[in-house]
């Protein structure tokens, strides 16, 4: 594994390796510090501990996959005491740059020692020109970042679409958001920086085993360079890439394996509470718990995790052991209102204590009903879960539309159009076979890769209305993808330029089992056959918890922002007025992870939800903001993704 130019870095080369990084053979640099022109200034810091005076360098990739150097304005750019720097990039050379940049520290000390190397990726530079940029270096962007250098290995500069996914297969298995501050407690990258601290003894021994950290590195990019690409019991053999082993750190990681014998000795702990809220009545409790697991996320069973609460009614500490899921639990009780801070805690076999901290409300039983806006916030992610799959599939049917050729038939009259329809495939169908009743036209898809892969059997009847013409569409377990229509649906068009307008009314329609009546329009940009914008007009039923709900939903959806509008939820014949701005939805959970929402009032932010933190803040009279579980919602798209 290459960290760096010319084979691996040790750290006690790293000085040497500054004065030489310009002549390396697989490197060089562009730009003058003094060419003119606008900057872009690139800010943030590094932090597995602060990397204070480190030397800080920006690369890009050329045509062979070689590291070149993007020199600043503002060279030399070195770290502060916090870890902080300023880059001032030349705007034009970055807007220039057709893939991503790497961000890379280079000598420099942690908690006294010689510093570790961290590194980050620019996704797309060229987007940046004279504007700014936080870019945080961390333990997990640093992983992000050598795994992009594993790829350009292969000979070819990394595409921006291949940095991109990279970064959320980190974000994802580590369970971190790289664009988040390590500086700021609570934050993902913070949490793997303290846990990297206590289990490799960083800050009492820095001295001996700061080297260790780059060890820790390579060895989760070689497990997350495995065939399954997630993090678990096996990994890509440093010896023999392309070959899967055990995950192991002896034999391999040699400084690593002085401190920890395997990846199971590594220990990661998370608090939560099972509510955000306790009672003030004393007796009811609230269970607060904490999980323990391995560093490959396994659980570690009979771990002792000790508890301590402290709010305004006092102290309480309690002991409990984990169980054969890796949770450990308490009931908390508590007769005195205010917030509660729980610190879990548990000692590593090294000495060290690694530590996470939770927070709940003391509230009275009347004053929040805390699980009816949980219930409620549920049955708005099933609806927006909807609402995300009707687009998807409005996508899926103008695609077929547009292969069956009906978005451009014309006449004046029914005949007219099925006669003209049928006319453009006497020579045959490419995409399968056709047949003709009357008006109504039958298309079978065969799969055809030049069609897109579809199958299935979809049944066209024209008619003109006053609008002009509209189309009665039958899917007939009509499959594109993953993707699975059926039912009816009345389907029109307007073309304005590369924007095509498709607007579909149906009654019984659905996909993938999400509910697709009322209306819906997606705008189609014809340059790129991507969907740009869209309406949704719907009412919705659920079952939840045994009981009927529905959502009345009235939404617009922009690719870039997500969804905007009002959602009523009506749940035990009680209306909740929700209003939604911005809200995107991650693909991978089906949960928003930006964006706002109103609840009767009491406002939602999405801005801290991952699909690991699966919580969204809710603010509320008196309490103020308090996070809210979307556990019900996460189970409702995984299964309709099933």
């Amino acid at each position: 594994m290459q960290r760096g130019f010319s084979g691996k870095f040790r750290l006690l080369a790293v000085l040497l390796l500054c004065l030489l990084a310009a002549s390396c053979s697989s490197s060089s640099s562009t730009g003058a510090a003094n060419d003119d022109g606008d900057t872009t200034g690139i800010t943030g810091n590094a932090v597995k501990g602060p990397i204070s005076g480190a030397l800080v360098q920006a690369f890009y990739f050329n045509d062979l996959g070689q590291l070149v150097e993007l020199v600043a304005e503002n060279a030399p750019v070195t770290t502060g005491a916090n870890g902080g720097f300023t880059f001032l990039a030349n705007a034009a050379q970055l807007a220039a740059i057709n893939g991503p940049v790497i961000l890379q520290t280079f000598g420099g000390t942690m908690y006294g020692a010689a510093a570790p190397i961290l590194a980050a990726i620019i996704e797309d530079p060229s987007s940046l020109n004279g504007g700014n940029l936080a870019s945080y270096l961390s333990t997990a962007s640093t992983v992000a970042a050598e795994l992009l250098k594993q790829l350009a290995e292969s000979g070819a500069a990394p595409t921006r679409e291949q940095a991109a996914a990279i970064i959320a297969q980190v974000e994802q298995e580590l369970g971190v958001d790289l664009s988040e501050n390590p500086l700021t407690p609570g934050t993902g990258v913070a949490y793997i920086n303290e846990m990297l601290d206590q289990n490799l003894d960083l800050i009492q021994q820095a001295l001996a085993n700061n080297d260790s950290v780059n060890d820790y590195i390579d060895y989760l990019v070689a497990n997350l360079s495995s065939a399954s690409g997630k993090l678990d019991d096996m990994m890509d053999d440093p010896a023999h890439p392309g070959q899967d082993i055990a995950a192991a750190f002896a034999g391999y990681y040699t400084e690593l394996a002085k401190i920890l014998a395997n990846p199971d000795a590594f220990r990661k702990l998370k608090a939560y509470p099972s509510s955000p809220f306790v009672s003030d009545n004393g007796v009811t409790p609230t269970n607060i718990n904490a999980l323990l697991v391995t560093g490959r996320a396994v659980p570690v069973v009979g771990g002792t995790i000790n508890f301590l609460a402290i709010g305004a009614g006092g102290a309480i500490t309690a002991t409990a052991v984990t169980n054969e899921n890796g949770i450990a639990s308490f009931g908390l009780t508590a007769d005195t209102q205010g917030l509660i801070t729980i610190e879990a805690s548990y000692a590593l076999a090294n000495g060290n204590t690694i530590t996470s901290t939770t927070q709940v409300m003391v509230v009275a039983d009347a004053a929040l009903n805390a699980q009816t806006y949980e219930d409620v916030l549920n049955l708005l992610m099933m609806s927006l879960a909807n609402c995300d799959g009707n687009m998807d599939a409005a996508a899926v049917m103008t695609d077929v539309c547009e292969a069956m050729g009906i978005t451009e038939v014309n006449g004046a009259n029914a005949a007219v159009i099925a006669a003209n329809l049928w006319a453009k495939f006497i020579a045959g169908f490419p995409c399968g076979t056709i047949q003709r009743t009357g008006n109504t036209i039958t298309f079978t898809f065969n799969g055809s890769q030049t069609c897109g892969g579809i199958t299935g059997t979809v049944k066209v009847t024209p008619s003109v209305g006053p609008g002009g013409v509209e189309w009665t569409i039958v899917y007939q377990n009509l499959q594109k993808g993953e993707m699975v229509i059926n039912g009816t649906a009345a389907t029109s068009f307007a073309k304005n330029g590369n924007l095509l307008t498709v607007t579909h009314v149906s009654e019984n329609l659905s996909a993938n089992g999400y509910q697709l009546d009322g209306t819906s329009t997606v705008v189609i940009d014809l340059t790129t056959g991507l969907p740009k914008t869209g309406t949704l007009d719907t009412m919705l039923s659920f079952t939840y918890q045994n009981a009927p709900a529905t959502a009345d939903v009235d939404v617009l959806w922009d690719a870039n922002l997500g969804f905007t509008g009002t959602i009523v939820v009506t749940m035990n014949n009680v209306q909740y007025n929700c209003q939604v701005t911005n809200v995107k939805i991650d693909p991978n959970c089906g949960i928003p992870t930006s964006g706002t929402m109103t609840i009767n009032g009491f406002a939602l932010d999405f801005s801290q939800t991952t699909c690991e933190n699966q919580t969204v803040l809710i603010q509320l009279p008196v309490v103020g903001w308090v996070p809210i579980d979307m556990e019900t919602a996460v189970d409702y798209f995984t299964d309709m993704e099933n």
